[in-house]
């Protein structure tokens, strides 16, 4: 990993939005089997304010997860919205300053898990968005001793 905090999570936003966007109709396409078919416009939406938020000035990287996951949010708009939008937000809270080693993200990451738990009442097994962000972090936690690119 090279490159400052901020210039990786700005990268990590930007890249998340042009994989959003080039699968948008898949998504919406999936959605629509059980819901109103908006969920990849709803994520590039969401994405989006979240790349121009993470572009402003922020008095930390944590900060400025924060404010990407607070514009996800408040663009993406919905329930998928709100949630994946605390889970950015509460992530940075988490990680503030740093440090930004893999026991510390896999911290933060554990935190917004638990708000996405928490305000959408879901667990493991419910098939939702819990279904693979449980995993995911505690994949990284079994990963804690090594470095955060290897991890």
């Amino acid at each position: 990993m090279s490159g400052s905090v901020d210039e990786i999570l700005r990268a990590a936003l930007a890249n998340a939005l042009v994989a959003v966007q080039a699968h948008e109709q898949e998504l919406g396409r999936l959605d629509a089997v059980a819901g109103d078919g908006d969920h990849g416009s709803t994520m590039v939406r969401g994405l989006a304010a979240a790349v121009a938020a993470a572009d402003g000035p922020a008095s930390s990287p944590g900060a400025r997860l924060a404010q990407a996951g607070m514009a996800f949010a408040d663009a993406a708009g919905g329930a998928s919205g709100a949630l994946v939008g605390m889970f950015i937000a509460t992530t940075g809270q988490r990680l503030g300053d740093g440090p930004f080693d893999t026991t510390a993200v896999q911290a933060a990451l554990a935190a917004g898990l638990a708000t996405v738990q928490r305000l959408g009442k879901a667990q493991v097994g419910d098939k939702t968005m819990i279904d693979t962000l449980a995993p995911f972090v505690a994949a990284l936690a079994e990963h804690g001793d090594e470095p955060l690119a290897a991890a």
